[in-house]
């Protein structure tokens, strides 16, 4: 057995910049693979170096486990929020059937993505033989942009997020306390990583499944490493995507940039909040009663209090 497999072992390149199917985790693929998680797309900013001073970032969107780029950012962007701004925007117009301008020359076909006053925001770069083959590949990218994010996970190795020699920048989060029991908050850095999901997408919702899916990532994970498992509801986990891909995107070196990315990264993943359902506690006599209402994986519900007392 190859692939994901066997790569458990390897990294994310911090020299590399851009979290593309390539420089993604060994272990994010094994789990991808392991839970058959469904989200058939790759969004990905990445830096492009040049002669021209400064870097400047682009765009693009794949098909998982495929060869080929989908789209591609019509310009460069002088930062990774610009860029994922825009991508999020083609993706959108990518959904509407009047965005797309057709083009023809030299007897090829291609096609661009336009916005609401005709500019060009996202490109395919591929040349079709004839019209009909270019109207499929626009239809099977429409119904590939259709299908939701679905189920999908990030997996941030702590260790990235550690401030660079003589950075000034916000270390995470520790227990100052000296009789914390929590031996976590000692050093949030070394051998620990968070794995974060989408809570109500596709089979997360079910807690059966939640809880066998944090078992498949509690043994895959290799026994020196530490994971923090995070279910997040769709507002905070669209935050923590779009702050991983715009940190990822920066290798080191950066300087303020990077120093800002993970400023940003750092506040959208420690202020979100995991998400379970909703229960209620019940008086004992109260047939209800007999509902499971499992300390750290249920949420206490609120009921609105009768005035007639």
């Amino acid at each position: 057995m190859g692939g994901p497999l066997l790569e458990r072992g390897l990294g994310h390149d911090r020299t590399a910049g851009a979290p593309a199917e390539h420089n993604v985790s060994g272990l994010e693929k094994r789990l991808t693979h392991l839970l058959g998680l469904s989200n058939p797309l790759l969004t990905e900013i990445y830096t492009e170096r040049d002669s021209t001073p400064g870097d400047e970032f682009r765009f693009r969107v794949r098909q998982r486990f495929a060869d080929g780029v989908l789209l591609s950012g019509s310009t460069r962007y002088a930062t990774p929020e610009a860029a994922e701004e825009e991508m999020a925007r083609a993706l959108e117009r990518g959904r509407v059937p009047g965005a797309y301008q057709r083009t023809q020359g030299d007897g090829t076909f291609y096609f661009n993505i336009v916005d609401e006053t005709g500019e060009v925001i996202a490109r395919r770069i591929q040349d079709f033989r004839d019209a009909a083959a270019r109207e499929t590949a626009i239809a099977e990218l429409m119904r590939l942009l259709g299908t939701p994010p679905g189920e999908r996970l990030i997996l941030i190795e702590n260790i990235l997020l550690l401030p660079e020699p003589g950075d000034d920048a916000q270390f995470l989060p520790i227990c100052p306390d000296p009789d914390c029991t929590d031996c976590a908050n000692d050093d949030p850095y070394s051998y620990r990583i968070h794995v974060v999901l989408p809570a109500q997408a596709g089979r997360f919702a079910n807690m059966e499944f939640r809880r066998y899916a944090e078992e498949v990532i509690r043994q895959e994970t290799p026994a020196h490493i530490l994971p923090k498992i995070c279910w997040l509801d769709p507002e905070d986990m669209q935050r923590v995507e779009r702050a991983w891909r715009a940190f990822a995107a920066l290798p080191a070196g950066y300087g303020e940039a990077r120093k800002a990315a993970l400023a940003r990264l750092a506040k959208a993943l420690f202020e979100s909040k995991n998400a379970y359902p909703e229960q209620r506690l019940h008086a004992c006599d109260d047939p209800q009663s007999r509902a499971k209402f499992t300390l750290g994986r249920s949420a206490l519900g609120t009921r609105e209090r009768n005035p007639d007392g």
